[in-house]
């Protein structure tokens, strides 16, 4: 009985080390060139419809994702996911309140 105590506390102990050490990792983010919005609108699977005005409010806002996911160290699609972003580009708000009737409603992250 006292060995398995002490097998037990020894996994936790264990189970909270690693826990630790995940929880001390950073994100790695690739590094973007300007251009990198214009990969990421292809990779919409034909649904590149955007006209060059959408397309620069897309890449506003995919700079904005990228400088804010790597400020909070989170993913950009926890950020901002892809569809929420082309939605918001499709409707070309011109003002970040506009942006809320695009779907945008977490005033915390898109403001």
């Amino acid at each position: 009985n006292e060995e398995t105590t002490v097998a037990a506390k020894d996994l936790i102990g264990e189970v909270l080390r690693r826990s630790r050490d995940v929880c001390l990792t950073l994100a790695r983010f690739p590094t973007t060139c300007a251009l990198a919005y214009h990969a990421d609108y292809r990779k919409n699977g034909g649904g590149c419809d955007l006209d060059m005005r959408q397309l620069a409010v897309y890449a506003a806002l995919f700079a904005w994702r990228d400088r804010r996911s790597r400020e909070d160290d989170e993913s950009v699609g926890y950020v901002m996911p892809r569809a929420l972003l082309l939605r918001i580009a499709r409707g070309t708000p011109t003002t970040v309140g506009a942006s809320y009737g695009c779907g945008c409603k977490r005033r915390s992250t898109c403001g």
